[in-house]
């Protein structure tokens, strides 16, 4: 990865996470969604003008599907980053870690960090949206460290689960708290309002993707 001086810190102790893909993913009329890939220990990012969790991953060894959601019908475009692999390149510079797989290839993209933003304890509320532009503008892929889960009870309606829901803009991003799914008829059990963890702040760490 990237330090904060611009340069690619290399170490043959741990891996730098490189791109291995992209792809755009249309979000149903129910507004969810989901993306399979191959990779080791995977780490994805989304771009998106409008608001959408990962609500889970599932894996088969290398074999991985996302279940997302947010507004029906939007596009989201994820990146996958992960450990690097060999690429059959005879040329550049390679670092291999001591039990033998590979650290760093030259020939292979990145993850440029070039933000992380931490909104104040407890924000956003539900159907809230905090947002944070620092950066200069550019193209930029969130990734969310923590994500918020709970619900929202209704007396006499609706429990509503909720989540956290990161977007990006051109100059940083953000968070919504909203709804992905209703459980139907409030019950006198689940409270009233918003019940969800508030001990620790969700951070959005932002990645430059404009040569990805």
């Amino acid at each position: 990865m990237y330090g904060e001086h611009g340069f690619v810190q290399i170490t043959e102790s741990y891996s730098n996470l490189a791109f291995r893909q992209k792809a755009v993913i249309t979000l149903g009329a129910n507004g969810r969604g989901s993306y399979s890939f191959n990779a080791t220990l995977p780490m994805v990012c989304v771009r998106s003008s409008s608001p959408v969790a990962l609500l889970g991953s599932v894996n088969n060894g290398t074999s991985w599907t996302l279940t997302l959601n947010g507004t029906p019908g939007a596009t989201v475009t994820a990146y996958v980053f992960d450990e690097p692999v060999p690429i059959g390149s005879n040329f550049g510079l390679q670092v291999y870690k001591q039990d033998g797989t590979l650290a760093f290839d030259s020939n292979m993209n990145y993850m440029k960090i070039v933000g992380v933003l931490s909104p104040p304890g407890g924000a956003p509320g539900y159907n809230q949206t905090w947002e944070s532009n620092p950066l200069p503008a550019g193209a930029y892929a969130a990734c969310v460290s923590y994500t918020r889960m709970g619900i929202y009870s209704i007396p006499g309606s609706d429990v509503i689960f909720v989540a956290d829901h990161v977007y990006t803009t051109a100059t940083g991003g953000g968070l919504r708290l909203q709804g992905y799914a209703t459980k139907g008829i409030w019950d006198q059990g689940d409270g009233n309002g918003l019940q969800i963890e508030s001990g620790r702040a969700p951070q959005v760490v932002l990645v430059d993707v404009s040569l990805l």
